[in-house]
């Protein structure tokens, strides 16, 4: 049964890739100001990378069919200025084509957003580190599913011999 289980499921993959926005400070010092301020915009860059726009421009451009919204998370690392966009996928290469395509698409489409503001309040979001295949399945984990498919069998076949010696009736001598 588990066997089935772990083989008939779906296979997940995740991959990530990690942006930071820089605020452009030419003449101010990094203080408590400029750093909160910087982190209020990776809180709201964050949000547009979810956004329904860059995950449909995603879509055509590499051509996946539709992205569920509930598979790409995208987290603001607390204290910094980092953004985290990890990609859920059943193929560890499109996951991670995924996640590299909302970087780059979100870092265009914040500087198209931008072109109204002047050069020094601009925010810029690079990539800190690209989105990679991993061969490592997030979902099912086999390290999870075989050992307590084990348990269960050994339970299982415990339950029913036992269920068959109290149901015995046949008369037991004593030679």
């Amino acid at each position: 049964a588990g066997s089935y289980y772990f083989l008939s499921r779906p296979k997940i993959y995740q991959s990530s890739t990690t942006l930071i926005v820089n605020q452009n400070t030419p003449n101010q010092v990094l203080n408590s100001d400029v750093m909160s301020v910087t982190q209020q915009m990776a809180e709201t860059i964050a949000k547009i990378a979810k956004s329904e726009s860059i995950l449909e421009e995603i879509e055509t451009k590499l051509n996946a069919g539709t992205i569920n919204k509930e598979n790409v998370d995208v987290v603001v690392v607390p204290r910094t200025r980092l953004i985290k966009v990890s990609v859920k996928n059943n193929s560890p290469m499109l996951s991670a084509n995924i996640a590299n395509g909302i970087a780059q698409i979100l870092s265009s489409q914040i500087e198209q957003l931008q072109e109204n503001i002047s050069q020094e309040n601009r925010a810029k979001v690079a990539v800190v580190e690209k989105a990679r295949p991993d061969s490592e399945l997030i979902f099912p984990k086999p390290i999870i599913v075989i050992p307590s498919s084990l348990i269960v069998s050994i339970i299982l076949a415990l339950v029913i011999v036992y269920i068959k010696e109290l149901f015995n009736v046949t008369v037991k001598s004593s030679n």
